[in-house]
């Protein structure tokens, strides 16, 4: 059986007559206008639901017109594009909301263009996942990067084994740590676990174990590099299992994310 593969293209400034085909995002109704209405759709730009929405309405209108009508190829690329544009505001102006992100006046999100304006550092905010998307359709391979301190980690010295080891091993005094660990960020992130899922990460830093069997971790956290690809996986989440299903419909090539910098993480319990 032959294979049909489908390129969508690039978001361009060359887009066809029909209003860019840009699908209205819509935050929860609220009756009204005034500060509640603001403050709801501000919210809902800043959520993951606003993700999934678009993920959404991606994957209904692929389903109606089917993946290789030019048309719809047209559509995927500029709605991925408005997406493009809103991370890159968020990089370029670290503090702005998401949602004036995405509604910046300059350039204008239907004028953005991969191929010129595409970035290697990704914000780490809920437009991520699908800019992760378009560097896997467009990015031809090249290394992108999103700082771990942007990525919501939350870590437990109690969750990484050689740490947990000497704290219940009954041992008194300060020990060195050094090790590597792997984490779901899946688990309670699932923006991140989208376009990370589980990554490798290296700790180092200082258990101090009183007698009483209080206990401190003082330390850091770093991380080594991800490849992002569409394997088969159990640990994506909603929004990670529609960009896959999206992903499995085009070409596209998989690529390192690096995780640059470092979070300090500092804990006490006792055993």
């Amino acid at each position: 059986m032959e294979t049909l593969t489908v390129h969508a293209p690039s978001p361009s400034t060359n887009l066809p007559s029909y209003g860019n085909g840009a699908f209205s995002l819509s935050a929860p109704h609220v009756p009204g206008a005034g500060p509640l209405l603001v403050q709801v759709v501000y919210s809902f730009f800043q959520s993951p639901n606003m993700c999934l929405q678009a993920l959404t309405q991606l994957e209904d209108y692929i389903k109606k017109h089917g993946a290789s009508n030019p048309l719809t190829l047209q559509i995927i690329s500029t709605n991925i594009g408005y997406f493009c544009n809103a991370d890159r505001n968020l990089v370029l102006h670290p503090g702005i909301s998401v949602y004036d992100a995405y509604h910046f006046a300059k350039p204008a999100p239907s004028q953005y263009d991969y191929r010129s304006m595409n970035m290697k550092q990704m914000s780490g905010n809920v437009t991520t996942p699908i800019v992760a998307l378009a560097h896997y359709l467009w990015g031809n391979g090249a290394e992108r990067s999103v700082n771990i301190a942007n990525i919501g980690l939350k870590i437990s010295p109690m969750k990484i084994n050689q740490i947990k080891d000497i704290i219940k091993s009954g041992v008194v005094g300060t020990f060195p740590v050094s090790t590597k660990f792997t984490h779901a960020t899946g688990d309670y992130n699932v923006i991140t676990g989208a376009y990370l899922g589980n990554i490798t990460l290296k700790t180092e830093g200082t258990l101090t174990i009183s007698a009483n069997g209080s206990w401190t971790y003082n330390g850091v956290v770093r991380s080594y590099d991800d490849k992002y690809d569409f394997n088969a996986s159990t640990h994506r989440g909603i929004i990670g299992e529609s960009l896959t299903r999206l992903g499995a419909m085009f070409s596209g090539k998989e690529y390192q994310i690096l995780l640059p910098g470092e979070i300090h993480i500092k804990e006490s319990g006792k055993r």
